[in-house]
Formats: C-alpha cells, sequence, structure tokens
C-alpha cells in the first residue's frame, strides 16, 4: 500500500422486526394484478384472447394489508380443464406492512413466461398462490388461447388463392 493511502470499510445490515404477542401475527396478502405483457394478445372486456404460436408473458404485484411483514413463497399455474400445463415457483420475497411488491419467478425476473403448444387450444386458466406462515392468498385469470396466426395466415392465402383463380378464369374466357 502506498503511502498516505486510507483504506476504510464498513459492514451494513437492515432488520426487520415485528413486535407482537403472537407468536405467527396474521398477515393478510393480496394478488393485486396478473397482467399479460406480451403484444400477443387481444383483450376485448374482461376476456383476454392470446396467439398459441408465441410466448404468453405475464406480471403480477402482491400487497400487504397487514400489519406485520410477510414473505411471499407460493407458485404460479398455468392449467387447462383442471390438468396442470406449467408449474413455476415464486421467489421468496419480504413484503412490508401497507406495501405492494412486484411478484418474481425464481430467477429473479419480472415476467412470467409460458409457451403454450402448438395445438393449445381453449381456455387456460393462470394462477398464483401465495402461502404465507398463516395466510394463504390467490388469483387467477383465463386466456383463450388458439393459432391466431396460423389461422390470420390460412384466410389470407384463401383470400389471395381465390383471387388469383378468379382472374385466371377471366383472362382464360376473355382470350376464347
Amino acid at each position: 500500500i502506498a503511502e498516505g493511502t486510507i483504506i476504510s470499510t464498513s459492514i451494513g445490515a437492515n432488520l426487520l422486526i415485528t413486535a407482537t404477542q403472537q407468536a405467527d401475527p396474521k398477515t393478510i396478502i393480496k394478488i393485486d394484478n396478473i397482467q399479460i405483457t406480451s403484444s400477443n394478445h387481444l383483450k376485448i372486456g374482461r376476456r383476454i384472447y392470446a396467439d398459441s404460436l408465441t410466448p404468453l408473458v405475464f406480471e403480477a404485484k402482491a400487497s400487504n394489508a397487514g400489519n406485520h411483514i410477510t414473505e411471499t413463497k407460493g407458485t404460479v399455474t398455468v392449467s387447462k380443464k383442471d390438468v396442470v400445463l406449467s408449474v413455476q415457483g415464486l421467489l421468496p420475497q419480504n413484503i412490508i406492512s401497507k406495501n405492494i411488491r412486484q411478484l418474481l419467478d425464481v430467477n429473479g425476473n419480472k415476467s412470467f413466461v409460458y409457451k403454450p403448444s402448438l395445438t393449445s387450444f381453449g381456455w387456460h386458466k393462470i394462477n398464483i398462490i401465495i402461502k404465507s406462515e398463516n395466510t394463504n392468498s390467490s388469483n387467477s385469470i383465463e386466456v383463450f388461447i388458439f393459432p391466431a396466426k396460423l389461422i390470420i395466415g390460412l384466410i389470407i392465402a384463401i383470400v389471395l388463392a381465390k383471387n388469383i383463380f378468379k382472374f385466371s378464369s377471366k383472362s382464360v374466357d376473355t382470350n376464347i
């Protein structure tokens, strides 16, 4: 170390302390809103329609309406007719009293991704369940998944083929 050099270090930590007369104080967790953030969806009123050829990306937030800190432990499932198609874990995070926090997947990403199969068709349920020390909370939305790009491409191809056939038959008639 060079002469006149000063080295300084410090260690700090935040402590979240709950003071209560109960061993496990009542917590109130609410999963506020599950929002589809990918561009491959259409929302009409309360109904959501999504394309099955591109991944479905969604986010959610949880709020702690109670007076004590709590932790978000839980799962995100995507199911169709009560058959679970995908399970993703939630990253455990502390939510302080009267606060809202973005839910994260186990890798720390704020977006959850579900990749439907090519043959996915019908209503799918996205369900988020949080289980804390003494409170459970869940919220879900339903999304109708269908191969929208494939159907649109097929309609365009049929219209083009019909027009080409119509024009080619007219040109054959005028040449006779």
